[in-house]
């Protein structure tokens, strides 16, 4: 029985070109034998079993042809005898265009409207903060923590700075992560009536980013000083170091590069007592397999901070993971300042860092 199923079978040769009667060519196509006509005229004519569903196929096919055909000519007469309908059509199809396009496009805020928004994000953010325990477990502790081993100071480490500098915070417009740390030091600051300055900078902020910093009542700094800032009760060439100083600057650096924190710390190398640093583990970069190139260690400030600061590791409960992780409160008590000589902090042997071939990132 197969082999009669099969002998009945006709093959086709797929190079050869179906034509009906009048010579047009008959496409075949898809599962469903689908059969489209092809408008060109060839000399070669092989006739189809099926010539009567050929004809249909053409008869219809030439039907549609020409009802386009009709119609168009009577749409462009009607068009000539009433002028007033081709504009009521021009402005119902520009209508239909506008009420597309009013479902795609997003309407454009105004500058001052993308502030509001930012400022109100950063608002969110910051209270959202105050409430995590991520936020509490820091707050607790700063109240533990006794700089140079004072028992009887119940202050808070951070109710004695005067003065915070941001570094490398980022694009906070457009970046939750950016927010969330810019978030932290605004709750920092809402909760602290000692801290009279706040001074910020990043190469990638943009116009908006710096409206909202002027808003908060930040200060931008105008130029990039590569991180060799000096804090601001450094304003003698005194060593400092086995003073008592009440006053502290903050830098507050999330993931800068490591040799932006060795300028920070060459800046301030004499007067460390007086500086707070947040940012990445200093004693991480120290126990690291990526060592420092030689070359490059006489600048390795971080390197030699080993012995000399106390560290505060932030907690590892965030909301978001990866935006604080890693990152610590680097603290210079003189009780650890004092174990080194007085020329291991003199200008004389510490060398100012090179220039930042990749900018302070």
């Amino acid at each position: 029985m197969s082999n009669n199923k099969n002998n009945n079978k006709q093959p086709q040769a797929k190079s050869e070109a179906l034509l009906d009667e009048d010579g047009f060519q008959i496409v075949v196509k898809g599962k469903k034998n689908k059969v489209l006509k092809v408008n060109q005229k060839i000399e070669q004519t092989i006739t189809t079993n099926d010539n009567k569903k050929n004809k249909e196929i053409r008869d219809k096919y030439f039907e549609k042809q020409n009802q386009w055909t009709s119609n168009y000519q009577e749409s462009e007469k009607e068009l000539q005898n009433n002028p007033q309908n081709n504009n009521n059509n021009n402005n119902n199809n520009n209508n239909k265009k506008k009420k597309k396009n009013n479902k795609l496009i997003v309407e454009e805020l105004s500058e001052e409207q993308q502030l509001n928004k930012l400022y109100n994000s950063l608002i969110e953010s910051e209270n959202k903060m105050k409430e995590t325990k991520f936020f509490k477990d820091i707050i607790e502790l700063q109240l533990n923590y006794k700089f140079n081993n004072k028992e009887n100071d119940n202050k808070d480490i951070f109710s004695k700075i005067n003065e915070i500098v941001c570094y490398g915070i980022g694009d906070f417009s457009s970046s939750k992560k950016c927010l969330d740390q810019l978030a932290y030091i605004t709750s920092i600051k809402s909760m602290y009536s000692n801290i009279e300055s706040i001074y910020i900078y990043d190469p990638v902020m943009n116009n908006l980013e710096k409206q909202l910093i002027s808003k908060i009542g930040f200060k931008l700094i105008e130029i990039n000083e590569e991180g060799k800032r000096k804090a601001n009760n450094n304003n003698n060439n005194n060593n400092n170091n086995n003073n008592n100083n009440e006053n502290f600057t903050l830098f507050y650096m999330p993931f800068c590069g490591r040799k932006l924190y060795d300028n920070v710390l060459w800046a301030n190398w004499e007067t460390l007592s007086n500086i707070i640093i947040i940012g990445n583990s200093f004693n991480l970069y120290i126990d690291s397999i990526n060592k420092v190139e030689d070359d490059y260690l006489p600048f390795s400030y971080t390197t030699k901070t080993f012995g000399i600061h106390d560290e505060l590791i932030f907690p590892n409960n965030y909301t978001t993971q990866f935006i604080f992780h890693d990152l610590a409160i680097h603290l210079f008590p003189q009780s650890l300042l004092q174990t080194k000589e007085p020329s291991f902090y003199s200008k004389e042997n510490n060398l100012e860092p090179p220039k930042l071939v990749f900018g302070p990132e």
